[in-house]
């Protein structure tokens, strides 16, 4: 597979404008980002040789806690396991998983790099992959696999859950956010209940909450008709949106 055509056209261009949203933020020059606070002084972050890198890893911090909101899970849930992440981005979120060793597969990597972002340096490890060929991993090879509103941009569907599957331990989780909405240029793959269900074959998979998109996102940001769906083949939910501040 190759990163070409208007979709991962769009997706680079969009990762490329978000630095200059962060610093924007980190200069105060707007009161919020994605609803969240411009930094006060004691927040900012002034220790890389860069504003751009500064602005990005103050956005970080602010935003640490995204990952565990979005699929209701505290800090340490992946303590103790290799965890595989599908389409991390170039922020590294996932650091903030306590005591997991996490591989997160993107195939745009070498861009995020070019584009000033330090996807080497953040204490988890990249791999430039298609999330539908993950065959450099051996069968059962994760005690987990995550994902964070980041299926739906993947180019086979049916492929990255079957692959998902296949490098999970048996007895282990896979948990993944799906972003349900109408069809974007760089989210092509329009999800439901029926869709998600019908994809996996090895787990038992089943959707464990389903929020409105304004309870991650202000109000304007996404169209209201828009939701978030944890699935999983575990019960377990944490309210770390209440929680974790």
């Amino acid at each position: 597979m190759e990163i070409t055509g208007s979709k991962y056209a769009a997706e680079i261009a969009f990762w490329k404008n978000e630095i200059a949203f962060y610093q924007r933020w980190y200069n105060g020059k707007v009161k919020e980002l994605y609803g969240i606070p411009c930094p006060t002084d004691d927040e900012r972050i002034t220790r890389f040789d860069t504003e751009e890198r500064n602005a990005i890893e103050t956005w970080v911090n602010a935003d640490k806690w995204r990952y565990c909101k979005h699929l209701w899970v505290e800090p340490t849930y992946f303590s103790g396991h290799r965890v595989l992440e599908i389409g991390p981005g170039p922020l590294g979120l996932s650091r903030f998983f306590s005591g997991a060793e996490v591989l997160a597969v993107d195939p745009l990597v070498e861009v995020y790099q070019l584009a000033g972002y330090e996807v080497f340096n953040q204490g988890i490890e990249y791999w430039r992959r298609f999330s539908e060929d993950l065959s450099c991993f051996k069968d059962e090879h994760f005690g987990a696999a995550f994902s964070v509103n980041a299926i739906d941009h993947v180019d086979d569907f049916e492929k990255t859950i079957s692959e998902i599957e296949r490098v999970t331990f048996s007895g282990g989780e896979i948990r993944i956010e799906f972003h349900y909405h109408e069809k974007t240029v760089t989210e092509p793959n329009v999800l439901n209940d029926e869709i998600v269900e019908g994809a996996f074959k090895k787990f038992d998979m089943k959707k464990i909450v389903e929020s409105p998109s304004s309870l991650f996102y202000p109000v304007g940001t996404h169209p209201s008709t828009d939701r978030f769906a944890v699935w999983s083949n575990k019960d377990y939910l944490y309210p770390a949106v209440r929680v974790l501040k």
